[in-house]
């Protein structure tokens, strides 16, 4: 099928994607959207919605491909960053996820995502108070950001945090992982008031 022939523009065709992939006909969304790019490939949004489509389809390499596209294209970092991180905890790429959601965080403290996604890679790579810290903050911001007492991350969150206070009380502290966790949460805080502080002078 030759995009040319089933739609006028790029635009077009992006909207038919979009309806594809709500609809759940995700194949015919990857079709659509990867005849876009190879009509133009510098359009950081359907890279992005490429990265979508492969995510939902389980397809994390790809998806990871997209999202990397996305950013070097200028896409919002966030956002994007926030699903390349999902992608590296789906991929069970630790470090990759920590180091992904760390820099979503840059942009936006106030990420809920990001903060579940970072304690969810700190837990797998033995980081139980850091971990427990981000689910905090994250409950947090559903709080500040006065999302409702049902939302469907609450749960989620509030039993990861559990979970990784579970795993910090149970861990034997020899005395590098206690020196490790108390570096840990040092770092962590310095970071938190470095992002609180960039936000408040964005918002000025």
């Amino acid at each position: 099928m030759n995009i040319d022939q089933t739609v006028e523009t790029i635009q077009e065709a992006m909207m038919l994607a979009g309806i594809a992939k709500e609809a759940g006909k995700l194949e015919v969304a990857i079709k659509l959207a990867n005849e876009v790019l190879d009509s133009d490939n510098s359009l950081s949004n359907v890279h992005g919605f490429l990265g979508d489509c492969y995510f939902d389809t389980g397809q994390y390499g790809p998806a990871i491909d997209r999202y990397t596209d996305a950013l070097q294209r200028g896409a919002r970092k966030e956002m994007v960053l926030t699903n390349l991180g999902r992608c590296y905890i789906m991929g069970e790429m630790w470090h990759r996820a920590e180091e992904t959601f760390e820099k979503a965080l840059r942009e936006d403290y106030s990420n809920i995502y990001a903060h579940t996604g970072m304690g969810k890679a700190l837990v797998k790579r033995g980081k139980f108070l850091g971990a427990k810290l981000h689910f905090t903050e994250a409950l947090s911001q559903i709080n500040d950001q006065e999302l409702p007492s049902d939302h469907p991350s609450r749960k989620e969150i509030e039993s990861e945090r559990q979970n990784a206070f579970q795993e910090l009380n149970s861990v034997a502290h020899g005395e590098d992982n206690f020196l490790g966790n108390i570096y840990w949460d040092v770092r962590a805080r310095i970071h938190e008031w470095r992002c609180r502080w960039r936000n408040y002078r964005n918002k000025q």
